[in-house]
């Protein structure tokens, strides 16, 4: 008995036209050159996706399989695309997850052993000073400065048993030595700066009479600083506190302020020196912090730093002049015309001085400068005695009648 003719089995991954329901283009089907796609390599960790079978070579569009895993009628350049595009996913997922990210493959691990040091902290230890004296310095210390360590009062031992207390704002420096009975480790070497943020309110709450105390507590390598009163504590702040920073040299303002204190320097007779007035004010607020009626003023020859003591506190502040003070201005020579005309006089002898060296110098250029400098006294005399000579006299007061 013959058997049936079984049914014709149909193309892999391919739909005939029919089956499509699509009409083909002509009665002779379109030749298409078959599309090779290898099976992408399963990455590590990462489930592969279906390999793509190859395509049939069969007219019309073709059945392929999507990275995501569906089955979609597409066109031989669509198949060659999505071929490609599997391959590139295959490729990514292959890759190390330390690659990807740009990383080392392997972390190397330090022994157990083998810890971070980590830095001791100091034992705290405690100091009492006069809360005039800090009151003093937050009035010199800078405000919002970009030099953040001038935005608070630096503390330091500046001689065996002598703590000093000391501020600046780029224009004036603060001064004051306080003796102590042990100066605590953190004020060694550079000591401390403590932030003025809170320092003010601890004063504050301190009181304003003289000789109250306020008592500073820290230790090396400590974050902040607590400030109370004392010996009561009924008020403690935590201030914010800057260690190991390079606070200007106080020092060598001192030092230069030696022609300042020995009326030395290039000064000739009726020259100023200009002080910004908003200085002479600071030094009011100081004396009024310190409890101190009088004021000691130094003037310089407008080059070195004026100088402000007061009284018998171990307290200096210094000043840095006006660069363009210059002389005495013809309109003040007017008002004091009594006393320029008795000092014109110097100012004469010094012209006479830089004619006669002129004259004898060997060297020309320095004949030269000589002789301007003379020229120039000659000229400030001009200009003084026209201004003195100007100033009106006093009326002479009338006679009462009889």
């Amino acid at each position: 008995m013959a058997k049936k003719p079984s049914a014709k089995p149909a193309l892999k991954n391919a739909a005939s036209p029919k089956a499509a329901g699509v009409k083909p283009a002509s009665s002779k089907p379109a030749s298409v050159k078959p599309v090779s796609v290898k099976p992408a390599t399963k990455p590590t960790g990462v489930k592969a996706s279906p390999p793509v079978r190859p395509l049939q070579d069969v007219a019309g569009p073709a059945a392929v399989r999507m990275p995501d895993g569906g089955v979609k009628m597409v066109d031989k350049e669509m198949a060659e695309a999505v071929a490609a595009r599997v391959a590139e996913v295959a490729a990514e997922a292959d890759k190390p997850a330390a690659k990807v990210a740009n990383l080392p493959a392997t972390t190397k691990q330090q022994p157990a052993d083998k810890k971070t040091p980590v830095e001791k902290l100091g034992d705290r230890e405690s100091v009492q000073i006069e809360a005039s004296i800090l009151a003093a310095a937050l009035h010199c210390a800078a405000k919002n400065d970009v030099r953040y360590y001038l935005n608070g009062v630096h503390l330091f031992e500046h001689r065996e048993g002598v703590l000093r207390i000391e501020a600046a704002n780029g224009h004036v420096l603060f001064v004051h030595d306080y003796p102590v009975e042990k100066v605590p480790a953190w004020a060694k070497a550079g000591g401390v700066v403590v932030n003025r943020e809170n320092l003010g309110r601890a004063v504050s709450a301190a009181g304003k009479n003289d000789g109250v105390v306020l008592e500073l507590s820290t230790g090396i390598g400590h974050p902040h600083m607590t400030v109370g009163t004392w010996p009561d504590q009924w008020a403690t702040f935590r201030l914010e506190m800057f260690d190991n920073v390079k606070f200007p040299d106080t020092e060598k303002i001192a030092e230069g302020a030696a022609g300042t204190l020995s009326h030395s320097g290039e000064r000739t007779p009726l020259d100023t020196t200009a002080i910004d007035a908003n200085y002479f004010k600071l030094a009011t607020l100081v004396a009024q912090s310190l409890n101190i009626p009088g004021v000691q003023a130094y003037m310089g020859d407008g080059k070195s730093a004026a100088v402000f003591t007061f009284g018998v506190r171990r307290a200096a502040l210094y000043v840095m002049p006006i660069r363009d003070g210059g002389a005495m201005s013809v309109q003040a020579a007017s008002v004091l015309a009594p006393a320029v005309r008795g000092s014109v006089g110097a100012l004469k002898a010094h012209q006479t001085r830089n004619e006669q060296a002129a004259k004898e110098a060997k060297d020309p250029e320095e004949a030269k400068a000589l002789r301007e400098k003379a020229a120039g006294f000659a000229k400030r005399i001009k200009e003084l005695m026209g201004a003195a000579n100007e100033a009106k006299a006093l009326p002479a007061p009338e006679k009462k009648a009889a």
